[in-house]
């Protein structure tokens, strides 16, 4: 189906017309190249080694469509004069694989083009295969009919065929990516172990997985074409380690590249680079640590106020396809993905909520991608983290010490802040993967305590809290009162509830309503796609109603998340969509916005 897609969009000449239209700089990513045809069962099959014919005809088609300059020079220009970028392209690898010295360079020289190497310097220095090749190689060539992982969960894993081990490496590598460091570390070695085969005393004889050579850098950067950024020491992603943790692989990759070849690297690529494996945090660290810039994985083309220390690329991987690389690069791709989206983001009817069971399974799934979503620079991450920012205004305050309640604590989103206010926190959260997600970001914190329940059957003794908080949890219970009256059970007389609901009256929810979500059913029928949990929407004085039946009084609401870009066209052009919600969310009325928190106090 993809590939008729982009056949359709090639013939129609639609890549050519945008490059045309469509001037913005970009930023491509590759990650190596190689002169083999043939690999062994599923070795390379993500293709983030692109065949070397396949780079040669990208290139030409690059040099004779972009103007082609250093990336250091596409910052600059697009730092201090965004008009003067116009039309320029900046070429990347990460990883420091030797094949972009023996396959790729050659080509590059071919063309005199320039580009960057982002190097994981433990990579080059140590010559200890990543983690990710470690995990590929191991599964590939395991004689075993299948392989168990025990210290983090008690998995089966059949690897008979090459689609099962294609499935295994997925699901262990993403998995991998999203768990601290020390414990991917152990993850990767318990799965070397039990299939029995390790990539490091197997390292010479694959091209493919082997580091570049100290040597090798030194003879790319003396032809003037090859500059070098910091991508880490042991390509840890910055989010699953400490800052201190961060802020020491940055200066040992540093310096070590400083040592072996002289060169201060104010150049900065986030391994995995995906929305959630940097923050503001990461970025306040580079910024400390004297970095000018640096690049994500996020596929966009540069526009509108970008960050500096978070710049987008556009992911060249398995673009072997002419047809392909050409929807990739003049950006219809990534406008292609946001409309899929769009298309298969399903929304319920009001009152259609899923059963009960569903929605625990559906949040167990997207435990991760939930947590994601507070760092995305969308629509939906900036309604999150207004949200949340609404919220710690209400509980400003407050005293040190106080017993808060997090009824829906999802993956503890909220816990450091709660934590940072001297509070002592209980979260709560019906999918199990939520609160094992919570659990090992504070592990062996006294002041953090987490627990699998429901709402309407919280396990905690009465009168316990002074305060309980539940964001984005009522609208997927048919019956709100249930959990209203056990909350109200284990707050202490006087406690506080703060609680957020999405807005019944709201311009965007009823635009959603009456136009988005009939079309949306009918897609999905069309398309075979089951729903994904959605919410109820409320009104002011129901909500003041239920919380009055259920022991409660309300005594303070505020709206919050301003939306004058509404669906798809929010989809279709985030950016413009959040920075629209925030120059309007003091000032617009309430029915511009799409949801309301409630202070109210137990009797």
């Amino acid at each position: 189906m993809k590939s008729i897609i982009w056949k359709t969009i090639n013939i129609l000449q639609m890549p050519q017309a945008a490059l045309l239209c469509f001037r913005a700089p970009r930023i491509l990513l590759y990650h190596g190249a190689t002169e083999r045809e043939n690999f062994f069962g599923i070795e390379n099959y993500r293709q983030k080694h692109i065949p070397q014919e396949a780079l040669r005809q990208q290139l030409q088609f690059i040099q004779s469509h972009f103007r082609v300059v250093p990336l250091k020079d596409l910052v600059t220009a697009w730092a201090f004069s965004p008009r003067e970028a116009r039309g320029m392209i900046a070429i990347t690898f990460d990883d420091g694989y030797q094949n972009i010295f023996r396959v790729a360079w050659p080509i590059f020289k071919e063309y005199n083009l320039p580009f960057t190497i982002f190097l994981p310097a433990d990579f080059i220095e140590q010559r200890e295969p990543l983690w990710v090749d470690q995990l590929e190689y191991a599964i590939n060539y395991s004689k075993k009919d299948e392989f168990k992982i025990m210290k983090n969960g008690n998995f089966s894993f059949p690897i008979v065929t090459k689609e099962e081990k294609i499935c295994a490496d997925a699901v262990i590598r993403r998995y991998a990516k999203l768990i601290p460091d020390k414990k991917r570390k152990e993850l990767v070695e318990e799965v070397i172990d039990q299939c029995g085969v390790n990539l490091r005393s197997n390292l010479s004889e694959e091209p493919d997985y082997t580091p570049l050579k100290w040597d090798e850098i030194r003879q790319m950067i003396r032809s003037g074409l090859v500059t070098l950024g910091n991508h880490t020491a042991s390509h840890a992603i910055a989010t699953r380690i400490s800052p201190e943790e961060f802020r020491g692989e940055l200066f040992h990759a540093k310096n070590l590249i400083k040592d072996r070849l002289n060169i201060n690297c104010r150049l900065f690529a986030y391994p995995n680079g995906q929305p959630g494996d940097f923050s503001k945090q990461t970025a306040a660290v580079l910024s400390e640590a004297g970095f000018d810039a640096a690049f994500t994985t996020e596929a966009e083309l540069l526009s509108g106020k970008i960050n500096l220390l978070a710049l987008p690329r556009l992911t060249m991987d398995a673009t072997k396809d002419q047809q392909l690389f050409l929807v990739t690069i003049s950006g219809i791709r990534t406008f292609l993905r946001r409309m899929r989206d769009f298309l298969l983001a399903r929304r319920l009817s009001s009152g259609d909520v899923l059963a009960e069971n569903d929605i625990t399974n559906y949040f167990d799934r997207q435990a991760v991608e939930y947590e994601r979503s507070y760092s995305a620079s969308t629509p939906k991450g900036y309604s999150f983290r207004i949200r949340r920012q609404r919220i710690f205004e209400l509980l400003h305050g407050l005293p040190r010490g106080t017993k808060i309640l997090d009824v829906g604590c999802g993956p503890a989103v909220y816990t450091k802040e709660f934590l940072d206010c001297g509070f002592e926190v209980w979260g709560m959260d019906s999918a199990p993967e939520m609160i094992r997600i919570a659990q090992d970001r504070f592990v062996g914190n006294p002041r953090t305590h987490f627990a699998v329940g429901r709402a309407e059957n919280l396990p905690f003794s009465s009168e316990k809290f002074e305060v309980a908080v539940a964001s984005g949890l009522f609208e997927y219970f048919k019956d709100p009162g249930a959990c209203f009256k056990e909350i109200y059970r284990v707050l202490s007389p006087g406690g506080m509830l703060i609680v957020t609901f999405p807005y019944f009256w709201s311009l965007p929810r009823m635009w959603d309503r009456l136009i988005i979500r009939p079309a949306g059913r009918l897609i999905r029928i069309f398309w075979q796609r089951k729903p994904k949990a959605d919410s109820q929407e409320f009104s002011k004085q129901k909500v003041i109603q239920v919380l009055k039946q259920n022991g409660f009084t309300a005594q303070e609401i505020i709206f919050y998340n301003s939306r004058f870009l509404w669906t798809p066209f929010d989809r279709l052009f985030p950016r413009l969509a959040v920075r629209l919600s925030k120059i309007t969310e003091e000032w617009a009325p309430a029915f511009f916005k799409t949801g309301f928190i409630v202070r109210a106090i137990r009797h």
